[in-house]
């Protein structure tokens, strides 16, 4: 019994060493014929989104590139999930707390996403009307623009419906 366990842990010790145990494996690429450049297998998807920002980034580029994830009409959750996921804005990113709320909700952990819960205002305008604020705003990054340093953010604004209704890319030089 006890020969029979030992050559049993050493046929498995043989078996990790020949397979490179916590290796990833390899296989030649299949789109270059004739090559032996290697293929590393992944088993992690990444999928961030880069947004690059310099002070020669335009802000219409900026928002063609996130409008195309997030066209008008999408919902907020949908919203909340791509700069989540795919931007990875992380604690940059801050919104409506029903919307980080629903995110949540679907995943076991929390997120680092900013919850915002707007108080009504004590004195409003005579005849004016206050409706809460249904907004996702991420920081994408900074550059400094002469003395001052200049944050490009985006900022998607919804509907009632929590649809998306707005978005702009937003500069902020103050200090």
């Amino acid at each position: 019994m006890h020969h029979n366990l030992l050559r049993l842990s050493i046929s498995v010790i043989g078996v990790f060493a020949l397979a490179g145990c916590g290796e990833k494996p390899e296989v030649k690429s299949t789109h270059e014929p004739g090559t032996n450049a290697p293929v590393i297998l992944d088993t992690q998807s990444f999928t961030g989104i880069t947004v690059p920002i310099t002070p020669t980034t335009k802000d219409e580029d900026i928002r063609a590139l996130l409008i195309s994830h997030t066209p008008i009409g999408s919902a907020a959750t949908n919203v909340l999930k791509f700069v989540v996921d795919e931007l990875r804005a992380g604690d940059k990113a801050y919104a409506y707390y029903k919307y980080v709320d629903a995110l949540e909700a679907n995943r076991t952990g929390r997120t680092a996403v900013g919850r915002v819960d707007p108080a009504r205002p004590a004195i409003l305008p005579e005849g004016s009307k206050w409706e809460q604020p249904h907004e996702i705003y991420v920081v994408l990054g900074a550059f400094r623009d002469g003395r001052l340093p200049c944050r490009v953010a985006a900022n998607w604004k919804f509907d009632q419906a929590d649809n998306l209704a707005e978005f702009r890319i937003v500069r902020d030089h103050s200090p």
